[in-house]
């Protein structure tokens, strides 16, 4: 490769130092938001030193400066500042008015002027930070899915849900941090930190609590209630048999926590509970038993005046208060066809009837064993003979058969 000439390389330094860059104005920010009664600042950055400029706002002097010296138009004296070196501008106490586009020329030391307009929006008071709700009062069926659907007013930064006091789950910025409790079943939505819980039962049912904390202002909370609806008691069976003498049992199976309880035969109170705290009818005091916590009965001895209808009514920590009904048929032990139920008795009828089928199958068999037997020639008997004794008798059968048929 061919090496330049010293004095080629020369000049070219010299004439790229002789060329002067073009002068221009730098602005951190060309959209200034400001909030109404705050001061906005436009910031301008000169790339040369400047020998004088001015600001106008829409065609209006608000000010100029020549060197370090500023002047300010009687309209802005109380409220704009020339800032030198740099001739940035700060404008106190905004009003709606000052909402526009606003010219700083300077004019550098050497080489040409130049301008940048900055554009200044003001903005209404900032409303105090709320959260809204799509529904206060959520009704799902047990099992189904409950959607706690938020809306905060502004950005929120973090946040939590509550149940009861408990925690369900938190978040701070876009992590999300839920309890070893509702791990598998809740789920928070981003960004406007909904809440999802899944395969919902009769102990969700209460107050759930969200706080948001938002970027700036004061954190909001807002509640929202949950109904569970559907079914609260389970029962194993609702039909019992048991014999005269022998032990009931009433099984039932509350889906929540249960405050309190009673069962009832035919409009007869039996026995009611309160927590853990049973009390029972005088005359069922001997013979009947409430299991806890759910609520089953015990009913021993029985007669056959116990035969009838129980019901069970429970009533849940939250929510609305549920019964079944179970009805009791007491049993004679002397007749065996009374301990029988419907699938016995047809088994029993199938089975006679397959030995009835059986037992017409083998006397046919035998029939016609018979039959045959007599068929048979005897030692010494003239073959022809026999089978002419064969065709008169079949001939005989045959008409025989024919005169039986009974003719329309």
């Amino acid at each position: 490769m061919a090496k330049l000439p010293l004095t080629t390389i020369s000049i070219c330094l010299l004439m790229a130092v002789a060329e002067p860059q073009s002068f221009t104005i730098q602005t951190e920010h060309r959209q200034i938001n400001v909030t109404v009664g705050e001061t906005a600042n436009f910031s301008a950055k000169p790339s040369a030193a400047v020998r004088n400029g001015n600001w106008e706002f829409q065609g209006k002097n608000i000010g100029l400066w020549i060197g370090s010296s500023a002047s300010i138009s009687n309209d802005y004296k109380l409220r704009a500042e020339i800032l030198t070196p740099n001739g940035s501008l700060l404008l106190k106490s905004v009003m709606f008015s000052d909402s526009g586009e606003y010219t700083v020329t300077m004019v550098p030391e050497m080489g040409a002027q130049a301008s940048a307009i900055l554009t200044l929006h003001v903005l209404a008071e900032p409303q105090s930070f709320t959260i809204q709700t799509e529904h206060r009062q959520i009704n799902v069926t047990v099992g189904e899915t409950a959607i706690f659907s938020v809306k905060p007013s502004a950005a929120a930064k973090n946040g939590i849900w509550e149940f009861k006091g408990k925690n369900i789950g938190l978040w701070i910025g876009s992590s999300v941090c839920l309890s070893n409790e509702h791990k598998f079943r809740a789920e928070i939505f981003l960004p406007n930190r909904s809440l999802l819980l899944k395969s919902v039962t009769f102990s969700d049912s209460g107050e759930y609590n969200v706080t948001m904390f938002p970027e700036v202002g004061d954190p909001a909370s807002e509640t929202l209630t949950l109904h569970v609806l559907g079914s609260l008691l389970q029962t194993e069976s609702t039909r019992i048999n048991v014999s005269v003498g022998e032990t009931a049992l009433f099984t039932v199976k509350p889906l929540a926590a249960v405050k309190n309880g009673n069962w009832a035969f035919n409009g007869t109170n039996i026995a009611l509970w309160f927590s853990s705290s049973v009390f029972l009818n005088y005359e069922y005091k001997s013979r009947a038993h409430i299991l806890l916590p759910n609520g089953s009965l015990l009913l021993n001895s029985l007669t056959f005046s116990d035969g009838g209808e129980y019901t069970v009514t429970m009533v849940p920590e939250v929510g609305e208060k549920a019964s079944a009904t179970l009805t009791l048929q007491v049993l004679d032990q002397s007749n065996p066809r009374d301990n029988l139920n419907d699938g016995a008795i047809a088994g029993i009828a199938i089975a006679l009837l397959l030995c009835l089928g059986f037992a017409i199958g083998i006397s046919a068999w035998l029939i016609k064993r018979k039959s045959e037997a007599m068929k048979t020639p005897k030692q010494g008997q003239n073959t022809s003979s026999v089978a002419s004794d064969r065709a008169a008798a079949l001939h005989e059968n045959s008409q025989a058969i024919y005169e039986n048929i009974p003719r329309r």
